[in-house]
């Protein structure tokens, strides 16, 4: 089990509709919805109110098309950064974890 962090940037829309889109469907090109990986959304640069070009209910519609968790984070801010990784690890952490095959 791992997790994947698809990164955006608030202020960027084309980040978000094309970049993300991009990444995630070369990683999963045969996706059905269903994957054994943890995937989460991060939008950065949240700080930038007057500057966003990706409203949160975009974010958080297309992190539920990906079957991702979203979080909003800020390094200049230093906001949300703590809870995302503390949720990643903790996700990672509870997961029982299953022999890989090969």
């Amino acid at each position: 089990m791992s997790a994947l962090l698809f990164v955006y940037d608030t202020s960027n829309l084309n980040s978000l509709i094309e970049d993300v889109q991009y990444f995630y469907d070369s990683l999963f090109p045969w996706n059905d919805g269903k994957t054994s990986q943890l995937i989460y959304l991060v939008g950065t640069k949240c700080g930038l109110t007057g500057k966003r070009q990706v409203n949160l209910q975009r974010a958080e519609t297309f992190a539920k098309k990906i079957k991702a968790k979203h979080f909003l984070v800020s390094s200049k801010l230093r906001y949300g950064i703590e809870i995302l990784f503390q949720t990643v690890a903790e996700d990672l952490y509870h997961i029982k974890k299953v022999p890989d095959s090969f």
